[in-house]
């Protein structure tokens, strides 16, 4: 090998050489971090403040007395005893998730979850498709926050021995859609004290646009 061709080579091996250091180097920078959207849940009843984030998005969860949440398309307040499960969407309960076979809520218990969404088109055949196969369907309207919303009352079964009794709320503010749904079991000795509940809750809650 001459001395012109020698050179060569060694030239390609330094630029060889030189492409691989910047790739290493580029394959050792820090990799993005990652939220998964969940809010952490406490029960212990002392002051603490807890917050998640997806997409940019806070999401605040207190443990002062009373508890509150507060959320990118809505905010309110709520008693010790119920505990957050999900933040996005959000899903709460008085009985610490300890659901009985099959999903059914236990007896005594009760359920609270909140969707939000962008609709185009009328309320009235969002809660026909969702309440299709429901039974003793009662509708009415209130307000919640100051919005217009339509309330309908339901029986949904679990199984031939275990029928939840639920309230539904559809909260139309332009093109977004609050929707609240609430259970508990049908005919349960403490459906007087979770109605209680979840009107002070509809009572303390503010939807953001």
């Amino acid at each position: 090998m001459n001395k012109k061709k020698l050179a060569i080579v060694i030239a390609l091996v330094v630029i060889i050489v030189v492409v691989l250091g910047i790739f290493a180097f580029g394959n050792k920078a820090k990799a993005p971090e990652v939220s998964n959207g969940t809010a952490p849940t406490s029960t212990a009843p002392q002051t603490a403040t807890s917050t998640a984030s997806s997409s940019g998005l806070s999401i605040v969860i207190s443990t002062n007395t009373p508890k509150s949440y507060s959320g990118v398309s809505f905010s309110f307040t709520y008693p010790g005893a119920w505990t957050i499960s999900s933040a996005m969407p959000l899903l709460m309960d008085d009985f610490s998730g300890k659901y009985k076979a099959g999903g059914v809520i236990p007896a005594g218990g009760a359920q609270l979850a909140i969707a939000t969404t962008t609709s185009y088109g009328p309320v009235e055949n969002i809660i026909a498709t969702e309440l299709m196969n429901a039974t003793d369907v009662a509708s009415s309207t209130t307000a919640v926050d100051g919005v217009a919303c339509t309330k309908a009352t339901y029986r949904a079964n679990y199984s031939q021995s275990a029928t939840a009794q639920n309230i539904s709320l559809y909260c139309l503010r332009g093109t977004e859609l609050w929707k609240i749904y609430f259970s508990y079991p049908a005919g349960d000795a403490a459906a007087s004290a979770d109605l209680s509940v979840f009107n002070g809750i509809l009572a303390s809650m503010k939807l953001k646009e």
